[in-house]
Parts: C-alpha cells; structure tokens; sequence
C-alpha cells in the first residue's frame, strides 16, 4: 500500500483554534493544502482545506505565480467569535483565511496586489503578522511580497474583514507600502522583494502596533507607524553599520532574507530586535561569479528605541554576529542558556550550525551547536524531560530533531510540559 504524502516546508502552528481550551496543530502544504489536527493527532472535521488553484492561472511574466503555500499558517482572532481563524499567505499571491470548521472566512481571499492593476500579481513567501496597527481595536493582517514596482520592494496590510470591508481589504496606504532595495530580485522566490515575516511591537505606548520591517538588500531595517491622516510612516530607521567592537566592522551590510527576533534579552525593560544580514558583497556574486572573495552573512542587533531620534539607531555593541551560510526562512529565538540571568539570541543557518550570541561578546559555553543540516525555522527551548534544566530544539531540512541539555539547573515551577527521546 503506497502512502502520499506531501511536504511541509515551514513551522505548524499551535493554538486554540475551537475556542474550547484544547489546542489544535495547524499545517500548510507545499502543494497548497492546510491540515488541522487535536492534540490526539486526530484531524480535524473539515480539514484539510485547499487554495484555489484556478488562482494561480495564467502564469505570466507579470504574474510569477504558482499554486502551493511556502508560509507558516497563523492563527489569529478575526471575525470576533469563539475560537481562532487560520491565515495563510500563498504563492498564488492571495490571501486566505478559514473559520475553525474549515469554512472560508468571508471576505476572503484577498487579491494580494496592487489596487491599480488587473494583470500583476506575484509570490508570498512572507508569513503574515496580525495585531492593530491603526488603533481602531480590530486586527490587520500584515505581510511582504515578493511582487516589485519601478525595483521597489512591497507590503501589504489587509483588514480584517477582507474584501467585505466597505472600504476594501487594504488599510489606507498600505496597498502597498514600498520600500527601497538595491538589488530586491536576488534569487528566485526565496530572496526576493520583502521576505521576512514582519514584526509588531508598540514602541511609542501609544496603544497600537508599529511594523518592522526591510527588504532583501534593502539598506536599512525600518519602522512603521500607522498615521490616521496620511497613512504608513517611517517612525525610526535601524542603522546597518557594524558597531566599531563588531570583527566585521568595514563591512557594508543590507537587509536579509530571514526574519526578525523582538525581544528584551538584557532585562532591561526595553526590547532589542534581531534580523539576518547580507552582506553588499552578494551583489558582486551575481556578476563576478568566479571571483574568490569573503562574503560575511550576519545577524545583527538594535535597541528597537521609541522613534524619538532623529539619528539611525546604531547597532548593539559587538553587532553584527558573523554567521556561517545563509538564513533563509531561519529566525531568531531568545533563551537564557547558560544561567546568567540574560538572554542569548540562538540563531540556525545553512551552516549546520546552531549559535547562541551573548551579549557582553562571543558565545554561550558550549555552543555553537553542529547539527550537520540546514537549519530553517527557529530553535525553541524549555524544559523538555522534566529534570530543571534547560533544553534547546531545532530543526533541519534533512528531517533531524536535535536537543541539546544546556545550563544550570532551573527552579522546580520552570514549566517543564513535554519529554522528548534525544
């Protein structure tokens, strides 16, 4: 008896999605289906559900799509009532959205492109980010496309209502939200345009979210504040200059291809963000393919500030971090690993390898970490075999589960909640 099977290239997601205190495990498909299952593993009734796949004919020059998903579903609150919805960015250049039972939301899908046209339409490898960026008390969803207009890379924030808002699915100005880049069609699909899942954050208190976001080879990471008379501002600009204590200092270093960490790693009360970087070399790659030259890859660092300065936010001393290979889809996870009462920044690559920065400068003991594979998605932590110390997961492409035990004991209320073989 032959089994099919289909590949699941991003992270599930976990969630209440019935609204009856029981999580759900939600899936994508390459082939553009998504699967929802209980905590039992049994799935659910009306799942799996499918993108359209008439959405994604004619593919044409101007409409580079194809049907199947490369985004992690997200599981937000929409419509108002019990339980979650599942959002998911498409490669067909839609965006969708299901009701628990596997229903569509109304509204949607939402005809990712700009308003003006009729013909273009582009990839979604961005996972979309949800949160109230204008303040009115309901939901947006926000993402990046791999869609450019005149070599300006594009957003798009769309409304929770979708097409059945009666001022259209975009939040004003956000049909899209360009910003610039120098060489925004890198590669194919996975580094193209605005790739990395925005993050939300309210730097200025002032009760709604702002966007952080940057392009491929755009020449800084960026924030986003929604203005009800004039719509996306830049709020703050995050320099990506190396610190003058960083070993890559000198180097010219342009937005990334994975996404943002926003976290407080120092305890201070205030939040630092953490973004993969490119280096301005990639670009002489694509001309000079046979010339030997170093190409750092790095991830870097910055307070996330308030917007009050003028001035570029600097980056955090000794940033960026050297990485090893690229970050494609890899995002940056915070653990306190060695028991210092400060958080590290864990950050996986092409590499095989598994880093764990410290903030003061170099290493966690112990780390990195080999794990002989590509290391897509973000490691995760906790106390997994219930003996109070910390364990550090991740994941690679070839289909390896590593854990590792790190770091002193932790006290007896840690949460320890799952046991894994390792």
């Amino acid at each position: 008896m032959s089994l099919e099977r289909e590949s699941a290239v991003r992270a599930a997601a976990v969630g209440d999605l019935s609204g009856n205190g029981s999580p759900s495990i939600v899936v994508a498909s390459r082939e553009g289906k998504v699967y929802a299952f209980d905590g039992r593993g049994e799935r659910l009734a009306g799942f799996p559900v499918s993108i359209d796949r008439a959405l994604a004919r004619p593919a044409t020059p101007t409409r580079p799509v194809e049907s199947g998903i490369l985004t992690s579903p997200v599981l937000a609150e929409l419509d108002g009532k019990p339980g979650l919805e599942i959002v998911v960015a498409a490669m067909d250049g839609h965006l969708y959205a299901w009701r628990k039972n596997g229903a569509p939301l109304t509204g949607f899908p939402v005809r990712v492109a700009p308003e003006e046209t009729v013909d273009e339409l582009s990839k979604m490898v961005s996972t979309p980010a949800v949160g109230d960026i204008d303040g009115d008390g309901r939901p947006e969803i926000v993402m990046g496309s791999n869609g450019l207009r005149d070599g300006l890379a594009t957003a798009y924030a769309v409304r929770a209502r979708g097409n059945a808002h009666p001022d259209g699915p975009f939040l004003r100005g956000w049909a899209p939200f360009e910003l610039p880049a120098l060489r925004p069609d890198l590669l194919p699909t996975l580094s193209n345009g605005i790739h990395m899942t925005p993050a939300l954050v309210d730097v200025d208190d002032d009760g709604d979210d702002e966007v952080a976001l940057y392009a491929v080879t755009g020449t800084a990471l960026v924030l986003v504040n929604q203005s009800p008379e004039v719509g996306p501002v830049i709020l703050a600009r995050h320099s990506l200059r190396p610190d003058d204590d960083s070993t890559l200092r000198g180097t010219t270093f342009l937005g990334g291809t994975g996404s943002p960490l926003v976290a407080d790693t120092d305890g201070d009360g205030g939040q630092e963000i953490y973004a993969p970087l490119l280096s301005f070399r990639m670009l002489t790659l694509r001309t000079k393919p046979g010339v030997p030259i170093d190409v750092p890859l790095a991830l870097g660092g910055w307070n996330v500030g308030n917007g009050e300065s003028i001035a570029p936010e600097p980056m955090l001393a000794g940033y960026p971090r050297r990485m090893e290979d690229l970050m494609i889809w890899a995002r940056p996870a915070a653990a306190d690993v060695d028991g210092d009462g400060s958080q590290e920044v864990l950050m996986g690559s092409g590499g095989y390898l598994l880093h764990a920065f410290a903030g003061a400068g170099g290493e966690a003991e112990g780390f990195p970490k080999f794990t002989g594979g590509w290391i897509f998605s973000a490691p995760a932590s906790g106390d997994l075999d219930g003996d109070g110390r910390l364990d550090v997961v991740a994941v690679t492409r070839e289909g390896y589960l590593f854990a590792w035990e790190v770091g002193p004991a932790l006290p007896v209320d840690s949460g320890a909640t799952a046991a894994v073989e390792r």
